[in-house]
């Protein structure tokens, strides 16, 4: 003979429907913890069983039960006085789900495994953005650096100051500029003029020349005029990106020549002050 047999869980709000041509060898194994899928709602007890002659019979009528509600229905009916408790709308199959959990447990480890990817998500959101601001803050004082050294070594060689300075930044007359001339002390047989100068926030570092029309190959200074007080021509030499990032550069100073800069990039600031001793001024 071959059965279908129902079990209802002792401590447990679960069912289970199966098929055996040995029910009591098979109940043992249920309630013995042999059977992996039913073995976390032990104990069992058994509600109700049919008995078929052909197997094949008993699987089918197995399948009807765990995959059609009105059969489960009329099978509840049939059971109603061995039953404890009303039988959930789910039934517990180890065919259909052989870890043995429920609707119930399945749909806390979904909300438990969303709750951890967006846990997941957001520790790594909030790394990208540190290492980011990082990054950014980084680069922001690698760029500093950078201007400090050439100014440096352009100011302590400068020979002459063509651009007008204030004593310091508070001067009312005269506002400290966002740029820098001087003559280059590098070349020391002609007139050669070095130029620092904002381009939204790019520094760059302009070589010039200046020279009259009538005599391009004879350089001069940077305030020369000819005979009918005409200014000199100016010549590019150069014209190189010193620095990113730059919101504001000020100079002041005469002997002492002191720099200001502020940078930024996203969420980042930086500044920086230096003042320079010309050697040659």
């Amino acid at each position: 003979m071959y059965y279908v047999y129902l079990l209802q869980s002792k401590k447990f709000d679960a069912v289970y429907v199966g098929s055996t041509n040995d029910l009591r060898r098979r109940f043992g194994e249920h309630n013995s913890g042999k059977e992996i899928s039913t073995k976390r709602y032990m104990p069992w007890r058994l509600v109700s069983y049919e008995a078929y002659k052909s197997e094949k019979d008993a699987r089918l009528r197995e399948q009807k039960l765990k995959q059609h509600g009105n059969a489960m229905k009329n099978f509840k009916l049939k059971s109603k006085n061995s039953l404890k408790m009303d039988l959930p709308s789910t039934i517990f199959s180890s065919k259909k789900n052989s870890a043995g959990f429920t609707l119930f447990e399945i749909l806390i480890a979904i909300t438990i495994s969303v709750a951890m990817l967006s846990v997941i998500l957001s520790i790594y959101s909030l790394t990208m953005r540190s290492i980011g601001f990082s990054q950014d803050r980084g680069e922001l004082s690698q760029n500093s650096r950078i201007i400090i050294e050439r100014l440096t070594r352009d100011i302590r060689q400068a020979k002459d100051i063509a651009t007008i300075l204030p004593e310091d930044k508070e001067d009312i007359l005269i506002p400290p500029p966002s740029e820098l001339e001087i003559r280059d002390g590098h070349e020391t047989e002609t007139f050669q003029y070095i130029k620092y100068y904002l381009s939204s926030t790019n520094l760059h570092r302009q070589i010039r020349q200046y020279y009259f029309a009538d005599e391009p190959n004879s350089l001069v200074p940077f305030d020369a005029e000819d005979d009918f007080s005409n200014p000199a021509l100016i010549n590019i030499i150069e014209d190189e990106l010193v620095g990113q990032y730059i919101s504001n550069i000020i100079f002041y100073g005469t002997s002492l020549i002191t720099t200001e800069i502020d940078l930024e990039k996203g969420s980042n600031s930086h500044s920086t002050k230096n003042t320079l001793f010309g050697r040659n001024l």
